[in-house]
């Protein structure tokens, strides 16, 4: 069987369940400048990045993204600090099967630095490296920050398993060439493909599981990174 290098997780979402967090971050800036914040609304921004969500939500606001930006940025830092962050089901599990095997576990999002730290620490779990929003010269959907997170230990995207919860992330691990544990937002919304496992949680998802997806994937042709 074709060997495993390295399992690749997603924050927001899919490590821990801060999306409730973002939610209410949102809501609570855009009521600032007038604005209700819906469920479309929402469902449009999820994922990030922040930029993306500001040039989403600056004609709304009517105000200027930097403006938009400070507020939010606020919000969320307040809300990350103070409220219990929970991990999501089955990762904890995963996690430690995956460091047991002596397999790199990595961390890649959107969410800049600062925030990322606050959220580790107060999870309590451990990666070999991660990779922030403001460290990369681009973010998801784009390849960029599963392909850096590779560069930075070694490691092939294409021997690499991602776990992603969003479209957004969903993208931009398989154009980086990996393979793909989904476990969406909504399960109903994406489809298992090759090369991707989709799960509605992580519970019972075992390194075989993911040794067996990635073999998989490397057989039926995995494509080069686009980046």
């Amino acid at each position: 069987m074709t060997q495993l290098e390295a399992v690749l997780f997603d924050m927001d979402g899919t490590l821990v369940d801060t999306e409730p967090l973002w939610c209410e971050s949102e809501t609570r800036t855009m009521a600032k400048f007038g604005y209700p914040w819906t469920e479309s609304d929402r469902q449009a921004t999820v994922g990030g990045p922040i930029g993306r969500v500001l040039a989403y939500m600056e004609p709304l606001a009517q105000a200027p993204a930097d403006e938009i930006r400070a507020v939010l940025v606020a919000e969320i830092e307040q809300l990350v600090a103070e409220r219990p962050i929970l991990v999501q089901p089955g990762v904890r599990q995963l996690h430690g099967a995956v460091r047991d095997a002596g397999l790199p576990v990595g961390l890649a999002s959107n969410s800049w630095r600062s925030l990322m730290d606050v959220v580790l620490r107060k999870c309590g779990m451990t990666f070999d490296a991660s990779v922030a929003g403001d460290e990369n010269s681009a973010n998801k959907p784009s390849p960029e920050p599963y392909l850096h997170w590779c560069r930075l230990l070694g490691v092939s995207p294409l021997r690499s398993v991602v776990i992603e919860d969003s479209e957004m992330g969903v993208r931009s691990g398989t154009a980086a060439g990996s393979a793909l544990v989904a476990v969406p937002e909504i399960a109903d919304k994406l489809a298992p493909a090759p090369g991707r496992l989709v799960v509605r949680s992580l519970v019972g998802v075992t390194v075989d599981d993911l040794r067996e997806l990635m073999a998989s994937h490397i057989e039926r042709g995995a494509s080069t990174p686009q980046g």
